[in-house]
């Protein structure tokens, strides 16, 4: 593995083990999330084997893949494992497939109250396909944190994924975990702003990747009672590998909300300037 890799690695396990403000954007780590979220997309025989594609990319390879949840009834799926040499649990959630009618449904997301936190609302597909992959997510993770008690957790996913990966992190500090981290891609905004500020509060360490003018963070719209958690890292242009950290508003009018025309498919499928396919 790169020295320096492992050094900021090190860094940021320490950090965050005394404080949430040591935890800064890197973009090496950010980089190496993505080669998670994307490997999710692959065939779950390749994901279990850690042999697919992305698999083999040198700062995750040696990744050991202990769980493989999976919803039957929405085909919602992600794995947990750990990395050794990282010292890290990491828990990664699929994306959707179908990425244009998926936006056409996010455009009448219905919100639905978040467990018994006044005011705060969540997406009710985000929540329905969490609840069903929790049960076994938390026993993959509890296993995990058993036997290697000092290894952050990080959560991470792209698209639907990302999503997904929220609804987990914040679950986890409330099952009470410690040393929770996100790096997530192409988020959607995943309920309002009760449940962001309460998200907030609870993993502030957190960063969501936005890719140029990718159209998935866009939605649900912000006119519906959707707003976004915190803190967006903005690559402007996109696939420049130029990042902006923004304000911890979650919604910077200075970052991807200057954004409101020539919304992009192409770069939600595009992080790091890296395409998002296992073939």
């Amino acid at each position: 593995m790169n020295t320096r890799l492992v050094l900021v690695l090190s860094f940021l396990f320490l950090c965050s083990i005394q404080f949430s403000s040591c935890f800064e954007w890197n973009q090496a780590i950010g980089k190496q999330f993505v080669y998670y979220s994307y490997a999710a997309y692959c065939p779950s025989n390749q994901v279990k084997a850690w042999d697919c594609k992305w698999c083999q990319e040198a700062s995750i390879k040696d990744f050991e893949v202990t769980a493989q949840p999976y919803d039957f009834l929405i085909s919602g799926s992600g794995y947990v494992g750990v990395h050794h040499t990282n010292k890290t649990i990491v828990v990664c959630f699929r994306g959707t497939d179908d990425i244009r009618n998926w936006v056409i449904d996010l455009l009448s997301a219905k919100k639905v109250p978040y467990k018994n936190v006044p005011g705060a609302e969540v997406g009710d597909g985000f929540y329905d396909e969490y609840k069903d992959l929790s049960s076994s997510v938390l026993t993959a993770v509890s296993n995990l944190r058993s036997q290697y008690p000092t290894y952050p957790i990080w959560v991470t996913g792209h698209s639907l994924g990302a999503a997904i990966s929220v609804l987990c992190a914040v679950d986890l500090v409330e099952q009470g975990y410690d040393n929770v981290n996100v790096y997530n891609y192409g988020l959607p905004r995943v309920g309002n702003q009760d449940f962001a500020n309460y998200y907030n509060s609870k993993v502030p360490n957190t960063f969501r990747v936005v890719n140029g003018h990718d159209i998935v963070p866009h939605v649900p719209l912000l006119d519906m009672g959707f707003h976004h958690v915190s803190t967006e890292v903005w690559e402007n242009p996109a696939e420049s590998l130029s990042f902006k950290v923004c304000d911890g508003s979650g919604e910077d009018k200075s970052c991807s909300d200057s954004n409101t025309f020539d919304l992009s498919v192409y770069d939600h499928l595009h992080y790091f300037n890296i395409e998002e396919s296992c073939s």
